[in-house]
């Protein structure tokens, strides 16, 4: 769920004021740089605030106000290791420097150290003056930690003063998103909106609208019951019902001349968590589709999915998993193809509005009848890295992503089917207020096939470039009913005429989720 960054050197400003008693202690050379640091500070000139004191400590190294002030305004230039290093000194010279301990939580929760930065945040805590300030940020230190409900604790500590409430209720709310408890999340995202008018925050908020809390609520680990059930049901037409789907291994294979028709299809699905811990969610699902078409009934494709996944829920600064499922084709309800994969995959989260995933893919194919003769029987092995990027608001996603695979058939009669993939592909997801949700999908595979093809009697190979395109839009209906029209479209370009084809899907349906 969302991880927005909070804006950690500009409550630093604060005390800007408060140290000025305590300048006594400086040279006079050290104050006058200090002084005239403080005019450029105060206009949030940094860069010449940021000389000026780092002349008052040449001039007396001595000098903690000059260091607090170096520090603070170091921070908001970026120098947040230089800044903390800065801090530190200063509280070595002057530990009574109060605000010193918690702008130290600050930095060091602004560079990742959590263990460091919640220890001065709870010195910060018992300073009466900064309580409400430390509890936010042991809440957000908490939060990104994964550690919900101490998060919680200091969130709702931090939302009794009324200068703090805004960000505490939004974090708080995401936290709450997290747990799956959409409904006590909604009134404080929007009770955080009010108190942050104009910032990222609220606009952020105002995206995540009644179809946003849905989706939400669909994606959400911690729900309150432990399996959900899914339905879908509708028309669509197929440019070539003749290819295989187009989910599966064996999408990439000619086109046997291309037929259209129309079908009706549906599918029903399930999903239970076996283990459900602070730390540890394991869940095990099943996936049934069926396709019927209107004339090509020889081509009416079933499937079947048994699936299991393990992870651990996010610990601060990255999710490890792996996930593991079998799946069952048949065509004209006889088998098909069956192929079994393993995913173990790390999820690394960078600060509050990016993450990366990367993960290695081992597949099995079988294939048992024709078209796709059992010779093509293969093991495929994937490595690929994924970047998203969340685009201030906490439904609207962009993923990068990049895979390399080697499709090895175990016969060597299958030469003709060993080859390379280098997958390049894009996705956005977002939802436009409450009027529905879009999902927009790019992808490139380049195929290298390894061996010279029987097709061109083994003198030259062969070579694809197949294009692909997703639009998906969804228009929630009910709490548990959504409407949805997918384009799903493939344009294959090889150097064999007979393996170049296009396929183009529309379909329309509903959606029922419990």
């Amino acid at each position: 769920m969302g991880r927005f960054r909070v804006d950690l050197p500009a409550t630093l400003v604060i005390a800007t004021l408060l140290l000025a008693p305590q300048l006594a202690t400086a040279n006079t050379r050290s104050q006058q740089h200090y002084a005239k640091g403080l005019i450029p500070f105060q206009a949030g000139q940094w860069q010449s605030a940021y000389a000026s004191f780092s002349n008052a400590t040449k001039a007396d190294p001595t000098d903690a106000v000059a260091l607090y002030y170096r520090g603070i305004t170091g921070a908001h230039l970026g120098f947040v290791q230089e800044s903390i290093a800065d801090l530190e000194k200063a509280l070595q010279i002057r530990p009574d420097l109060r605000e010193a301990v918690l702008d130290l939580g600050v930095l060091y929760l602004e560079a990742g150290e959590y263990e460091r930065a919640e220890s001065w945040l709870k010195r910060a805590y018992e300073i009466p003056e900064n309580r409400f300030r430390a509890a936010l940020f042991l809440g957000i230190s908490h939060y990104r930690r994964g550690d919900d409900v101490t998060a919680q604790q200091y969130l709702q500590t931090a939302a009794k003063d009324p200068r703090q409430r805004g960000v505490a209720n939004y974090y708080e709310a995401l936290s709450l998103l997290r747990q799956g408890n959409v409904a006590a999340a909604k009134p404080l995202l929007l009770s955080s909106q009010t108190g942050l008018p104009g910032t990222p925050i609220a606009a952020a908020v105002q995206e995540f609208d009644a179809s946003g809390a849905q989706r939400a609520a669909r994606v959400a680990p911690g729900d309150d019951k432990p399996w959900e059930v899914h339905g879908n049901a509708g028309f669509a037409y197929d440019s070539n019902v003749k290819l295989a789907p187009d989910d599966s291994a064996i999408q990439r294979s000619r086109g046997y001349g291309s037929e259209d028709d129309g079908r009706f299809q549906f599918g029903l699905g399930g999903r239970y968590r076996v283990l459900d811990t602070t730390n540890f969610i394991a869940a095990v699902g099943y996936e049934l589709y069926q396709g019927v078409n209107f004339s090509n009934t020889q081509y009416d494709i079933s499937s079947h999915r048994v699936s299991a996944d393990f992870s651990t829920r996010p610990q601060g600064w990255y999710q490890v998993g792996v996930s593991a499922y079998y799946n069952y084709y048949g065509r004209n309800y006889k088998s098909f193809y069956h192929e079994g994969t393993l995913v173990p995959w790390a999820t690394f989260y960078e600060g509050d509005a990016l993450a990366t995933q990367v993960y290695y893919r081992l597949r099995g194919d079988d294939y048992t009848r024709g078209p796709f003769e059992p010779w093509r029987d293969a093991i495929n092995n994937a490595v690929g890295a994924r970047q998203y990027f969340l685009l201030g608001a906490v439904d609207r996603v962009l993923s990068v992503g990049y895979q390399w695979s080697d499709n090895d058939p175990l016969s060597t009669d299958g030469t003709d089917f060993a080859f390379m993939t280098h997958q390049f592909d894009i996705e956005l997801e977002a939802a436009v207020r409450d009027w529905f949700e879009t999902r927009l999908g790019y992808a490139l595979l380049i195929d290298d096939y390894e061996h010279p093809n029987s097709r061109t009697g083994f003198v030259y190979g062969r070579n694809d470039a197949e294009h692909q395109i997703v639009i998906r839009v969804e228009r929630p209906i009910t709490d548990y009913l959504t409407a949805a029209v997918d384009y799903f479209g493939v344009l294959n370009h090889s150097n064999l005429e007979e393996f170049e084809y296009d396929r183009s899907i529309v379909a329309a349906g509903v959606m029922m989720h419990f």
